[in-house]
């Protein structure tokens, strides 16, 4: 697999080309794989407090749930096996959606620190992903708390070492 990935990114790069980046190449659930699949494959997942999780499904479509304890266990249950493999190691680094907002900078600084690579790589600062535009999506929970109590307690309660306080 390794190879058929190498010849399939060698043929399509060209000379100035330094790195290539996938978007969900591998589930974090999976990413104990990661060396299965690349020679030189690096893996950065960003999470993002459940409640947000939670709340923006109910708001965006994505899931139906109700206000209730039980809601709250099973939307657990999902997202507790999502990260069941998930470690950080040479190859992988977990990232908070919300420090790369709030602390910018500093999160930067540890992608570069993972990536082995120098700011001045960092070409496109703000032009694609932008920390005020998106700090909008902190703590939507709050605003729904009072339609989702229940299920944002149990959330709270289950996933307390994933929240983001």
């Amino acid at each position: 697999t390794k190879n058929y990935f190498d010849k399939i990114f060698m043929d399509t790069i060209s000379d100035t080309t330094k790195f290539i980046i996938l978007d969900q190449a591998i589930h974090p659930r999976d990413s104990y794989i990661i060396k299965k699949y690349f020679y030189n494959g690096k893996m950065i997942i960003v999470d993002r407090d459940p409640r947000d999780i939670f709340i923006d499904s109910v708001i965006n479509g994505g899931l139906s749930y109700e206000n209730s304890k039980k809601q709250g266990i099973e939307f657990c249950k999902l997202q507790l096996s999502q990260r069941e493999h998930q470690q950080d190691n040479e190859y992988v680094l977990s990232l908070k959606f919300e420090d790369l907002i709030l602390n910018y900078k500093a999160t930067c600084n540890t992608i570069e620190s993972f990536l082995n690579i120098s700011n001045s790589t960092h070409e496109y600062i703000n032009r694609y992903f932008k920390p005020e535009k998106s700090a909008k999506n902190i703590g939507i929970w709050k605003k729904y708390y009072q339609d989702y109590n229940l299920s944002l307690d149990t959330i709270s309660e289950l996933m307390e070492n994933y929240l983001y306080n």
